[in-house]
């Protein structure tokens, strides 16, 4: 059966991804991606004007869903946070949240790889420091509305934008060293007790056991 135009355009898409993860985005080649997928380069340019509409293709959608996470992570952690639930419902949101994390990121894996290392040179080549920019944030707001409620203690913005910035890294360690999608629940769940402890400590709040 002839392939049909979505066919082909799949065909360069799978193309494409295996050339960036292999020569990343600077490297890759239009004429290698093309010639992979069985078309011509002309019709290549027929689906994608360039290299980067091709890089977004593949990538757009995470980066997209990425960062409508973080937006709405913030809504959804202040009102957790306000209610001032049990130690134990705040451990079950918190296996919750690791649990969406993993599945997300391993669903995605190859792509989360590009973004983070394969990169540079296209539109989205910060990636990672607009997501940490945007978290960061999120953590600033919670932490002034915390205060401004007279939950915790004043903390500074620089101190609230450095450790968010920690805990993005520590995520991104996970891409970066390829830790297996069985090890990632603990390697999380020790960053989680390692910053809830940290958290609790700098907020004024005592930490239960």
């Amino acid at each position: 059966m002839k392939d049909t135009s979505e066919d082909t355009k799949k065909h360069i898409l799978d193309s494409a991804q295996q050339e960036f993860l292999e020569k990343g985005f600077s490297g890759a080649s239009l004429r290698t991606i093309a010639a992979n997928a069985g078309v011509t380069t002309g019709a290549l340019y027929r689906h994608f004007k360039d290299k980067d509409a091709l890089f977004a293709a593949i990538a757009g959608d995470t980066v997209d869903a990425v960062r409508a996470l973080v937006k709405d992570a913030e809504s959804r952690e202040l009102d957790f946070l306000m209610a001032g639930l049990p130690r134990g419902i705040e451990d079950d949101h918190q296996d919750d949240t690791f649990k969406t994390l993993i599945d997300y990121i391993y669903d995605r894996f190859d792509i989360f790889t590009l973004l983070l290392t394969k990169s540079s040179g296209s539109t989205y080549e910060n990636f990672l420091q607009d997501v940490t920019d945007m978290y960061a944030g999120m953590c600033q707001s919670l932490v002034k509305e915390l205060h401004r409620k007279k939950i915790i203690v004043h903390i500074d913005d620089l101190t609230v934008h450095v450790l968010a910035s920690c805990f993005v890294t520590s995520i991104k360690e996970i891409i970066l060293h390829r830790i297996p999608r069985k090890k990632a629940a603990g390697f999380l769940s020790n960053i989680h007790t390692f910053y809830h402890y940290g958290w609790m400590h700098l907020f004024g709040l005592p930490c239960e056991e």
